[in-house]
């Protein structure tokens, strides 16, 4: 076989030709002893939430060469693939960036951020107010954070993941065969750890792996491989004194520069949460319906970033799979906002049956939250948005809802919307405020990975 360097070459080649956006190769028969270690703070600290599996399979996530993930494993080839828009570069921070000046902070929880952190004067925090909705967004889309924006990505990013570990395993032969196992999604590992230690890029302040001249819009795929591939070398970390990151966050989930607190995140408390958002914290969602995108919107790394073509992957995978791969897809861009979702209003989730909430969602990282996660959602939205039109939707939802986050949330909005704690409003608050977990049409299995 050819030398390593030459193999890993070949390696990345192929996956930049079927529309990877960077590729970086580590040793898998290492431990992440530094990334283990805070990995153990986080769990010890409980900052997991109601993400019981993060606190599971700590030796998966400690090695790759292990039982777990394969035994054996030499290397594993890291895969980032970009999501940003091509429509328009994300804002800047020295745009002027900022949220509505009535924001008020929120009440600390005693999980807020490093009291000795000073945010960066006149920055801001969270997105520009002069956004306007890309082309196509439409009001249920806008809410909604970039990647999650169309088709499940797990679908056709997993593929092109399989593909790799395809051609690794044909660089093997009979007297030596290469093993190599495709993972997206669906392990336990700290995947950004093993990007990082590739060099495909480097961790920056808000936790996210940002890939130079790509940005940190990006997913990420591996395959660990018994093939001993030459590797990369980590990169040095970037961000100097820069904490727009830090104080763009709405909420201030970041305890310190690294340490994110996902049970102040919005996109934990839209997605992952199955409980009644803390009231703390609801005013400070804004119009966010599922996940954020506040963080990283503002980095200077993605305003810089090249743009590049979201449906470079689909178009190679259509090439080398045929009809087949379009036809399954059934979109050009698999980010672009689905046209289904133009014809939903944010009143409109909270009334729809799980039959509506099928057609809505299918084939979607929406579904991710549940039909009642996202209800739930919708009504702090309309209670930050302030318009008074949505009363009768939520004034519905609060009396007739099947689920008690959902009645409280409606009830939360309509207070928040009469500037008053009505009769009417107050018992359902107190009545659903503890309300712990959603009805069974809302529930969904946890899954494995993180």
């Amino acid at each position: 076989m050819p030398h390593g360097e030459g193999l890993a070459e070949r390696v990345r080649a192929f996956a930049l030709k079927l529309g990877f956006d960077a590729v970086g190769i580590a040793r898998a028969d290492r431990e992440l002893d530094q990334d283990i270690a805070r990995y153990d703070l986080f769990v010890e600290a409980g900052m997991q939430g109601e993400m019981g599996w993060l606190a599971k399979h700590r030796d998966a996530r400690a090695r790759l060469d292990g039982d777990q993930i394969l035994a054996g494993a030499k290397s594993v080839v890291c895969l980032a693939r970009s999501y940003a828009s091509s429509e328009r570069a994300p804002v800047v921070a020295d745009l002027g960036v900022g949220r509505d000046p009535r924001h008020k902070p929120v009440a600390d929880l005693g999980v807020g951020r490093d009291p000795r952190h000073k945010p960066v004067a006149d920055l801001g925090v969270g997105r520009d107010p002069r956004h306007k909705p890309e082309r196509g967004e439409g009001e249920l889309a806008a809410g909604i954070a970039r990647y999650a924006r169309g088709r499940d990505y797990h679908r056709f990013l997993r593929r092109g993941v399989r593909r790799v570990a395809a051609f690794l395993r044909t660089l093997g032969s009979a007297d030596c065969p290469v093993r190599a196992r495709p993972l997206c999604d669906d392990a336990p590992i700290l995947e950004r750890a093993w990007a990082a230690q590739a060099g495909l890029g480097f961790v920056g302040k808000n936790g996210m792996l940002i890939v130079p001249g790509v940005g940190s819009m990006v997913l990420l795929g591996e395959v660990v491989t018994t093939l001993e591939l030459s590797t990369g070398a980590p990169m040095t970390q970037r961000c100097g004194a820069c904490t727009r990151c830090l104080d763009a966050c709405p909420t201030a989930a970041f305890r310190a520069p690294f340490v994110l607190d996902p049970r102040r995140c919005v996109s934990y408390l839209t997605i992952e949460h199955r409980s009644a958002v803390p009231l703390g914290l609801r005013e400070a969602m804004g119009e966010n319906l599922f996940g954020c995108d506040d963080c990283q919107t503002v980095c200077p790394f993605n305003a810089a970033a090249i743009s590049r073509a979201p449906a470079s992957l689909e178009r190679s995978s259509n090439a080398l799979s045929g009809p087949r791969v379009k036809s399954e897809l059934g979109a050009t861009d698999p980010f672009a906002p689905l046209e289904r979702w133009s014809r939903v209003r944010l009143e409109d989730l909270l009334a729809i049956d799980e039959t509506q909430w099928l057609g809505l969602s299918e084939g979607t990282p929406l579904k991710r939250a549940g039909r009642c996660g996202l209800a739930r959602n919708a009504c702090i939205v309309l209670g930050n948005r302030g318009d008074p039109r949505a009363l009768p939707t939520l004034r519905q939802a609060a009396n007739a809802h099947e689920a008690p986050i959902v009645r409280e949330a409606a009830a939360w909005a309509i207070a928040r919307l009469e500037k008053d704690h009505s009769a009417c409003a107050v018992p359902f608050v107190e009545a659903a405020i503890g309300a712990r977990s959603l009805s069974r049409s809302g529930e969904r299995t946890p899954p494995s990975d993180e």
